[in-house]
């Protein structure tokens, strides 16, 4: 990590540090940092793309890192094939300053965060109703908001099962693959912009009144516990390309769908949701929540249910 990006080593471990202090979730509601029910696209989490690093500010033959929507690094020998560059592995130093620079990234301190964490620069508030259009993207380097299409279960969890019926399957029902931060998922080859744009319209019709509430950071409208336009989806660690056909997990997070605005384009806002899967040790990312009461119980039987 560069030592003149926003989040630097240090940096980041004395974030993690204050970090303790977890958000406050509904009391006998753990976060769940492994989630069922989840549609099968993932786009890329959130990184540092606005600190300007030395050397890569644009000029001479040196690329400008800021703001161009891709993470950037120095070339290097990925010696042990995770994707990631480690101490001791060889790199270009572009800059000539000794140093392996990157921007940065950290699932809590530049990833996307329902609610305001020590230490996340980017959103000191939180990302709760931060708006956010998924469009089709390439199965290649990820960039915000453009989604690729996975298979279930993950690559480390059991054998994925491809084909466009079943990736349709996934988007109309339920699959009970659990999926969280450190999961490999296998791309699904081809392009499903078709059943994508099919299963996202469908979705919507289920609830047609449910919306976005701006004053209270809340769906309104809908005709159900929890509107079915809320679905969960895996984010991308966006350091990791996708070069082998296979995409990294680091999180998962709810959206609610708004409005389709494209062939297989959705607006949406990020939300809380409640879900079912297996909790975290810690805080995790808070997004997804397992309320184990009768009066709000989201099993895979009661989701499974909004969308006969």
């Amino acid at each position: 990590m560069n030592a003149r990006s926003l989040f630097t080593s240090a940096g980041i471990a004395g974030a993690l540090a204050l970090g303790a202090v977890a958000p406050v979730f509904a009391q006998g509601c753990p976060p769940l940092c492994l989630v069922n029910c989840l549609k099968p696209i993932a786009f890329a989490d959130r990184w540092d793309d606005v600190t300007p690093i030395a050397g890569y500010t644009g000029g001479g033959k040196k690329p400008n890192w800021q703001n161009n929507g891709r993470w950037d690094s120095e070339a290097f020998t990925d010696s042990n094939a995770n994707g990631l560059w480690d101490p001791g592995e060889s790199y270009t130093d572009g800059n000539a300053n000794e140093i392996y620079d990157a921007e940065a990234y950290h699932s809590l301190l530049t990833g996307y965060i329902p609610l305001p964490y020590p230490g996340n620069l980017l959103a000191p508030n939180g990302d709760l109703g931060l708006q956010i259009t998924l469009q089709p993207g390439s199965a290649s380097i990820p960039a915000p908001g453009q989604y690729v299409a996975i298979d279930f279960p993950a690559l480390n969890r059991g054998t994925p099962v491809s084909g466009s019926a079943e990736y349709s399957n996934n988007w109309a029902t339920c699959n009970p693959a659990i999926i969280g931060g450190g999961d490999v998922c296998k791309l699904e080859a081809g392009s499903m912009t078709g059943p994508t744009n099919q299963a996202m319209r469908d979705i919507i019709a289920l609830d047609p009144n449910a919306y976005w509430d701006p004053a209270t950071s809340t769906v309104q409208g809908s005709a159900f516990g929890q509107s079915p336009r809320i679905i969960m989806i895996p984010l991308l660690d966006p350091r990791v390309p996708m070069t082998h056909g296979t995409a990294a997990i680091t999180k998962v997070i709810a959206f609610f769908m708004e409005q389709i605005v494209g062939n297989a384009m959705v607006q949406g806002r990020l939300t809380t949701a409640l879900g079912s899967g297996e909790s975290c040790a810690t805080a995790g990312d808070g997004f997804v929540m397992e309320c184990p009461t009768p009066a709000t119980p989201m099993t895979w039987g009661r989701v499974k249910g909004m969308y006969r």
